[in-house]
């Protein structure tokens, strides 16, 4: 493991998780009804718009915070994945698109699939608005990925997407399974040890995620291993949430600068982003 650093904070137990036992299709449906609404509600706010350039800054991220935490993500994922220009990249749990265009933008050639039907229709009339080519999206559950070819991609990409699976094990060889020899796959999930999720995100009012799980490195690169991926590596980052107001933003990113590099302090962050290579 590379760019992490240090051991996990003591008194944690392996296998904890958010998530109570409630049965796998069940989260599932919840999840799904949940990205379902949300992709319907992007759905009204795209219709009164006319063109890419009403659009482009939503994508980007339309406060300050958000803007600078998607590019965050994107920057840590494509330093990992180190993907070559014009590779196909698949994003795992897309939502409506966001961070499949802002990569499409770049030069690669972006599939987005969800499990949400709603967030899919959304992220379709988006890629209409935006015009942009190379960038398709589908239906498809990450623990199969059955719309996806075997070998059929050069990289795999998830956002805080994961966290939902039931179970991440078999989502984890689906993902090796359609990834080309040597693909990279980079996804990130929520730091166990992070305190923004066990204590402060409801003090800011924001409400908790359904069925979260929340997971530490070593879980992690250890998941990656046993689905038979190598050359692990992992970094922490972000100690900035998106919700934060503009004016300490300059702060925040001065904080995640000195964070991100500090032994202790690091372990801490909001953030782990991982990858394993497929052999």
């Amino acid at each position: 493991m590379s760019g992490s650093g240090g051991s996990e904070p003591a008194g944690w137990p392996d296998g904890f998780t958010d998530a109570v036992m409630i049965a796998p299709n069940v989260i599932k449906k919840e999840i799904q009804a949940r990205y379902d609404q949300m992709g319907e509600g992007t759905a009204r706010e795209l219709k009164g718009m006319v063109g890419a350039h009403q659009l482009w800054p939503l994508v980007e991220g339309n406060r300050p915070a958000l803007a600078y935490f998607r590019r965050r993500k994107i920057e840590a994922a494509l330093a990992l994945g180190t993907f070559s220009p014009g590779s196909t990249i698949l994003e795992v749990g897309c939502g409506t698109g966001d961070y499949a265009f802002l990569l499409a933008r770049m030069g690669f050639k972006m599939q987005g699939v969800d499990l949400s039907r709603g967030s899919i229709d959304a992220a379709g009339q988006k890629a209409s608005i935006l015009c942009l080519r190379d960038v398709s999206f589908a239906v498809a559950d990450a623990e199969s990925l059955a719309e996806v070819g075997d070998e059929s991609v050069d990289g795999v990409v998830s956002f805080s997407a994961l966290r939902y699976v039931p179970d991440l094990k078999r989502a984890l060889l689906a993902i090796r399974r359609v990834l080309k020899p040597g693909g990279s796959a980079v996804l990130d999930f929520p730091n166990r040890f992070c305190p923004w999720f066990k204590v402060l995100k409801t003090r800011f009012g924001v409400e908790r995620h359904i069925h979260d799980q929340h997971y530490s490195t070593r879980e992690i690169v250890t998941l990656l291993h046993d689905a038979g991926f190598v050359d692990l590596a992992a970094r922490r980052i972000l100690f900035t949430t998106y919700v934060l107001p503009g004016p300490l933003l300059p702060l925040f990113r001065a904080i995640d600068w000195l964070g991100e590099r500090t032994p202790g302090i690091r372990e801490t962050a909001g953030i782990i982003m991982a990858r394993g290579r497929k052999p």
